[in-house]
């Protein structure tokens, strides 16, 4: 990590311009990809940034923008070093309390999820399917551990969006989208989709093996928040965008 110190500002890791090496790149370091009894494993968060920093990134020169989770874990510890405190306690604190979001929790090396909960299932190479409900987060850390429900999702977004969490300069910079070539423009820590009627959704898709999720909403106030239990077949693109057109078009 010496070796980047002083170059890379917190816009850059917020907005994945960074370009710091994903550490789930790596064979066995992903939560995406079925790890076997490995799944209840406990990480800290300083050995996933030992594993992202083993070896140097390697980008193309035309590269400029490239997600990487490692950017997350960077930001939970800058959280830590800044306030003192457990990154998880200043999300409670400062965003889960004041908003009553009390369905989301940040579960550390807890396996398991409240009840009641949908199960995420997942194919393997040899056909078998499986349940991947299980699983212990610290792999992903700050990059996507916690848990919450849509109600709760709706109230973020709402609370995010509306103005009511930051202030009107913070939340102009998180909106201040980076064009890539993903579908979708990336501001601070969040993702703008266009649809086909001139509108635009704005929030973040997230992926555990087993469960992908999406939490949207549109100015007008609109929202599609999901949680898809992957499985055999899980939806496409298209799919998504045609219910998505639907809700908010």
């Amino acid at each position: 990590m010496d070796g980047v110190r002083g170059r890379i500002t917190v816009r850059q890791v917020l907005q994945h311009t960074s370009l710091l090496r994903d550490y789930m790149s790596d064979p066995g370091w992903s939560t995406n990809r079925w790890r076997g009894t490995e799944r209840f494993r406990s990480y800290k968060p300083d050995r996933l940034l030992a594993q992202a920093f083993r070896i140097p990134a390697e980008n193309p020169p035309d590269v400029t923008w490239k997600y990487s989770n490692t950017n997350y874990v960077a930001v939970g510890r800058l959280i830590e070093r800044l306030t003192g405190r457990p990154y998880g306690k200043e999300v409670e604190r400062r965003v889960l309390h004041p908003l009553r979001l009390t369905q989301t929790l940040v579960p550390g090396n807890r396996p398991g999820l409240p009840r009641p909960h949908a199960h995420g299932y997942a194919l393997l190479p040899d056909g078998r399917t499986v349940d991947a409900t299980r699983m212990n987060p610290s792999l992903d850390w700050a990059a996507g551990e916690m848990i919450s429900t849509t109600r709760d999702l709706g109230r973020f977004l709402d609370a995010l969006l509306g103005g009511r969490l930051l202030s009107p300069a913070t939340l102009t910079a998180m909106r201040t989208t980076h064009p890539i070539d993903a579908g979708f423009a990336y501001g601070l820590g969040l993702q703008e989709y266009p649809l086909p009627c001139g509108k635009s959704m704005t929030g973040h898709s997230g992926q555990l093996i087993g469960y992908t999720t999406y939490a949207l909403r549109s100015d007008d106030g609109r929202q599609m928040n999901l949680s898809i239990n992957l499985g055999p077949k899980p939806p496409t693109t298209e799919a998504l965008y045609a219910l998505a057109s639907k809700v908010f078009c």
